[in-house]
């Protein structure tokens, strides 16, 4: 187009418009006169593309349409100028009535996002005023638009804590930029504190050139806000569970370690840091007798005994010291922990001391009076351990060792503590492949009928064929077992290689004897009944063959659900024994119902029936009560003349014990199953004729 103007200079004005047109105005001619000028120009080939023609008759000055010019397309044809310059510029009012309404149309839309956008959006002109409010800065701020816009930005958003940041940054001769995000606490109209993360744009004058200052060519501020209030709340709610014990609100062990970090940068000598475990003993007793709400009664009430030692949630924040230079946590459901700096071990053994008073004076629940009987262990940093884990270690080792004295309620780790405390751990991993690697082992005692002297039974016993220590008796593992819950595979094992042995016995060409097996506590659940179906119907034996004992207490710890167990063992045609007879509290009416074979009378009285005129009282009503709700009484433990003849004098069904034989292991039993002569036990044991004084009254039955 330059070029197009400038071969017409000097001959004819040009102006440019949209569509490409060129209005020519014919000057005025000279003196001399002449002919006409006809300006031909050829413009691309596009769709506005044509020649403009001037005739001679125009003269100077005069109309356009007067002129008589015309136009000549590209096509060849010719139009009258004034009528296209009248079709173009109807085309051109088109274009800007389009061209507005599209304006409009996206000025609305950005006005809709703008006002619907849960995102704050506010506007601010360069001397601080605000221009644009949206409703998300009304509903969070409290202002509504008409009473924000037109207010300086410092009086509408105030910083928590009175900051003027605003103010002054807006009162500076010269700005700087400011920071494209923003984080803080802006105060709304109601006083209420907003978490609100800002992100700012500049909005540059469009005549502004590129090298001009920040603060000349920057005419508005646009800021858009996110209103994270809600989840800074969370946030903080969330790390408050992290880091406290939602129940009593003190510290939790994820803070009591980071405390116990911090502590002991602040360690100075000759100052020593002590773990102090407390555990109340009864806590969980007093849960388990009196329900839930008696046991968080008296986690509350330690929680507030111990509070002062130590700050709690409400005085110490999570990134705040300590209290005194003590901390105090809740570890776990019925153990708290402090931790302490002082200037010696003594002042630490006198911090036990106060604490184990108050923890021993009574408690109340319900107007009861309660008792914890706590104890505390007591590790110190560094001599104990060098960080926090191995110095919790040597705190919990104390405390059990404290738990077991009935001196002194405290104690301070010893190194030979964690010894005997590695040695279990080690006994315990190596019990939990004992079933897997196959050193379970079962021996077997005769139980014996004292009418006939005939094995009429044989009772399974497990034992551990350690590769270091030999065998290891019941004793030495099973409570590990329970505690452990090693019981129930132990347990199953013993079931399905004692039904295996009866059928290898049978297979021999031995006569089919009963063999009984003890049931733990934990076996004695639902699943009970489905794990013996199970191994009868794998073994293929017959039921009548399994005896299983069951303790006396632990058949009565729910015995509407254990008579629901017992019944359906007993469908399937399992024996059943009631074991260590004596040793619990029974509910008689509860064992009248329940669909037992035998009771085991509990070697506990059997051991001292010569000497003890209360064991023989209690023998002697345990064996009348059995033969009166139709059971079978065994004895188990005899192992003297002397205790089989009271057995058999007051009506003793079945013994077994030392008197005719050890435990034994399979083969041996085999053995003396085949060669067994069966004897009347009066005949087969000599039984004392006389007896020394003082005991004849026991022989005859009276004790006194």
């Amino acid at each position: 187009m330059d070029e197009v103007a400038k071969s017409l200079a000097g001959v004819c004005s040009v102006s440019c418009t949209r569509p490409r047109i060129f209005e020519l105005q014919r000057p005025t001619m000279n003196n001399n006169g002449g002919r006409p000028c006809q300006v031909a120009i050829d413009l691309p080939k596009t769709d506005d593309a044509f020649v403009l023609e001037l005739p001679g008759s125009a003269t100077a000055g005069g109309a356009i349409a007067a002129a008589g010019w015309q136009v000549r397309e590209a096509v060849g044809k010719k139009r009258d100028i004034a009528t296209e310059r009248a079709r173009l510029f109807g085309q051109r009012e088109a274009q800007v009535v389009e061209r507005t309404a599209a304006w409009q149309a996206e000025r609305k839309l950005l006005s809709a996002v703008v006002n619907t956008s849960g995102a704050l959006v506010c506007m601010v002109d360069a001397a601080g005023l605000i221009r644009l409010f949206n409703p998300a800065c009304e509903q969070v701020m409290g202002w509504p638009a008409a009473e924000a816009i037109g207010r300086p930005c410092w009086e509408v958003f105030c910083r928590v804590g009175g900051s003027q940041s605003l103010a002054r940054f807006f009162d500076q001769p010269q700005r700087r930029a400011p920071p494209s995000q923003v984080h803080g606490q802006w105060l709304a109209r109601d006083g209420s504190p907003r978490a609100i993360i800002w992100s700012t744009t500049l909005l540059r004058k469009d005549d502004s050139a590129a090298d001009e200052p920040y603060d000349a060519a920057v005419e508005l501020f646009l800021g858009t806000g996110l209103d994270v209030t809600e989840l800074r709340g969370a946030e903080e709610k969330l790390r408050y569970l992290n880091n406290y014990d939602p129940l009593t609100g003190l510290p939790n062990r994820i803070l009591l370690r980071e405390r116990f970090g911090r502590m002991r940068e602040q360690l100075a000598a000759p100052q020593v840091m002590g773990l102090l475990m407390l555990k109340p003993e009864r806590l969980r007793l007093i849960g388990e007798s009196l329900g839930a709400g008696a046991e968080q009664a008296m986690v509350l009430q330690i929680a507030a005994r111990l509070a002062q030692w130590g700050s709690g949630a409400a005085q110490d924040g999570l990134q705040g010291g300590t209290h005194h230079h003590t901390s105090v946590a809740r570890i776990g459901e019925a153990s708290f922990a402090i931790v302490a700096i002082r200037n010696a071990a003594t002042e630490l053994a006198a911090l036990a001391r106060q604490v184990l008073a108050a923890m021993n004076a009574p408690y109340t629940f319900e107007q009861q009076e309660l008792h914890l009987d706590p104890c505390i262990g007591i590790a110190l940093f560094p001599n104990d351990g060098d960080d926090y884990d191995s110095v919790a270690q040597g705190a919990e080792a104390a405390m059990r060792r404290a738990a077991s004295s009935r001196a002194e309620r405290y104690a301070f780790y010893r190194p030979e503590l964690n010894q005997g405390a590695h040695e279990r751990f080690k006994f315990e991993s190596a019990l939990r492949h004992a079933v897997g690697r196959d050193e379970l082992v079962l021996h077997y005692q005769p139980q014996v009928s004292m009418a006939s002297g005939a094995i009429i039974g044989v009772e399974a016993l497990v034992r551990w064929q350690h590769p270091e220590l030999g065998l290891i008796g019941p004793g030495c593992f099973i409570a590990l077992a329970e505690e452990t819950g090693l019981i129930l595979p132990i347990g199953e094992w013993v079931l399905r290689r004692a039904r295996e042995q009866s059928r290898a016995w049978q297979r021999a060409g031995l006569a089919p004897v009963p063999v009984a097996v003890n049931l733990s506590a934990r076996q004695f659940s639902t699943d009970i009944a489905a794990t013996v179906a199970r191994i009868l119907a794998d073994t293929g034996l017959e039921p009548q063959l399994l005896e299983l004992e069951l303790t006396e207490s632990a058949s009565m710890e729910d015995p509407q659900q254990s008579f629901l167990i017992l019944r359906q063992l007993k469908d399937m045609g399992v024996r059943l024994a009631i074991d260590d007879f004596g040793t619990g509290c029974s509910n008689l009416s509860y064992l009248k119902r329940f669909p037992v074979d035998k009771l085991k009378l509990d070697q506990s009285f059997v051991r001292d029936l010569t000497t003890d005129a209360d064991d023989l009282s209690i023998a002697r009503a345990v064996i009348a009560m059995a033969h009166g709700l139709r059971l079978t009484v065994i004895a188990e433990g005899v192992e003297t003349a002397g205790q089989l003849a009271l057995l058999l004098d007051n009506g003793c069904d079945e013994m077994q014990g030392y008197l005719f034989s050890r435990p034994i292991d399979a083969t041996a039993c085999a053995r003396l199953l085949r060669d067994h002569v069966a004897i009347p036990v009066a005949a087969a044991f000599p039984l004392p004729l006389a007896e020394p004084a003082g005991k004849e009254a026991l022989w005859n039955g009276n004790p006194n």
